[in-house]
């Protein structure tokens, strides 16, 4: 877990972060299943935040947070899920070899390094797409991608398709389509506001931006 000393740290002295905070419904179909909260910081020394919190009905919780360092590779991740009365914390820094993870042995609790796959970028260049890099349609990223949950590497790819308007709940929004591959899934389509936040995410479940609460 993330103490608030540790993000102090990172941000250093000089300031509260700039942070973008949306509100999303959960949809399965047609199906209200839940409701999120994704929010993006960025600290005074150029390290980002990117948490995004999920309720989904009244008995699960899941918290997913990664910060990253200027150039857009990952300093530490977490998820913290709390799933009726079973509670599940998983957590990984990134060290000189790759990403290190705590996992249980023989005789208790062992600490593992996952090296990355070979030949890839650990940077995410789209992390800042429209928040300080303005790509252009048709531009592509491939890089590697850690999967906290499974505890792998993959290799992700995304690439930015075209400009387009989309109404989510009533409200219009000029949006950038991107699509976003990680390993041998299938492509999931995001369409990203002026500011590279997410307005539409066709994904199971599918996140649908809410008007700001009043």
């Amino acid at each position: 877990m993330i103490t608030p000393f540790i993000l102090w740290a990172l941000s250093g002295p000089s300031g509260a972060p700039k942070v973008d905070t949306n509100h999303f419904s959960l949809y399965q179909d047609q199906n209200l299943v839940g409701k999120a909260t994704y929010k993006f910081s960025t600290f005074a020394n150029g390290n980002h935040e990117l948490e995004i919190k999920l309720e989904l009905g009244p008995s699960v919780m899941v918290v997913v947070k990664g910060v990253y360092d200027p150039k857009n590779v990952w300093i530490t991740k977490s998820m913290d899920a709390d799933i009726q009365t079973h509670a599940i914390h998983l957590e990984s820094k990134m060290v000189a070899d790759g990403a290190q993870v705590q996992v249980d042995g023989p005789n208790g609790p062992q600490i593992k390094v996952l090296e990355p796959p070979s030949g890839l970028s650990l940077a995410d260049p789209t992390l800042t797409w429209w928040k300080g890099t303005t790509p252009t349609v048709g531009d592509k990223a491939t890089f590697a991608y850690f999967d906290l949950q499974k505890q792998l590497w993959e290799k992700e790819n995304v690439e930015y398709l075209k400009d387009s308007t989309k109404t989510v709940a009533g409200v219009s929004y000029q949006v950038h389509k991107i699509s976003q591959t990680i390993g041998s899934g299938d492509p999931q389509i995001e369409y990203l506001d002026s500011n590279g936040d997410p307005v539409l995410i066709e994904g199971n479940p599918r996140f649908e931006r809410s008007p700001k609460p009043s």
